[in-house]
């Protein structure tokens, strides 16, 4: 992606200075590369000294780094993973300009991969399962799964046929619904509640026939 010449330096705790990379008594020139794996879609800052190629800086670039532009010609970064502060002495602005411009890039890069894995992460997820009367309806949301029950019967009596015969509906987890077959039911709010049925006036009992009467009445019309 690029490569530029620049001495590569590391932040001393102890002694509070600056010393250069390697074990080296004085700064060398190294050739600093920020390379792609395209594979695993990785970055990483490589650098070699230009007299005898010993790698003086291995560091992955990873999401929250912080780059920092100390000087026109001098930047600076913490590597989390090796606990050690990296910094580069460039040899002119050019190639200072340059070399921050693509770690910049990068960094948007892979920042953005966290942001959007986060995203994907926190979105909730619903799986639908339908039990006789009712839906239920699981949210996932970071690993926590919530339960929601949906009332199916307003979408029932929308396609309720009247010419089709009721059929029987049985209650579920001991809910308060009834059947809608038979006499004595009625549908209040989406819910099937069962009315009191409405006494009947008992049959008067059977008069007796006299056949004496039956027989005056007939000579009375003869």
């Amino acid at each position: 992606m690029v490569a530029i010449q620049a001495s590569v330096l590391n932040y001393d705790d102890a002694i509070k200075k600056w010393l250069p990379a390697g074990g080296s008594k004085i700064q060398e020139m190294s050739k600093v590369q920020i390379l792609h794996h395209v594979e695993n879609n990785t970055f990483r800052v490589v650098g070699r000294k230009l007299q005898d190629h010993d790698v003086v800086i291995n560091c992955a670039i990873i999401p929250g780094l912080k780059y920092n532009f100390t000087s026109d010609t001098f930047h600076q970064w913490r590597d989390h993973i090796n606990q050690k502060l990296y910094g580069l002495n460039f040899l002119n602005l050019e190639d200072a300009v340059t070399f921050g411009t693509v770690m910049s890039r990068v960094l948007e890069v892979i920042n953005s991969y966290r942001t959007q894995a986060q995203s994907n992460l926190n979105r909730p997820s619903m799986a639908y399962t339908e039990q006789g009367s009712v839906t239920v309806a699981r949210q996932t949301v970071n690993g926590s799964t919530t339960s929601v029950v949906q009332d199916n019967m307003e979408m029932r009596m929308d396609n309720f046929d009247p010419r089709r015969p009721i059929q029987q509906e049985n209650s579920v987890n001991n809910s308060a619904y009834c059947s809608m077959s038979g006499a004595g039911k009625t549908v209040s709010q989406g819910t099937l509640v069962s009315s009191p049925s409405k006494p009947t006036a008992p049959m008067p009992p059977s008069v007796p026939v006299s056949y004496t009467h039956l027989d005056v009445y007939k000579r009375q019309i003869m």
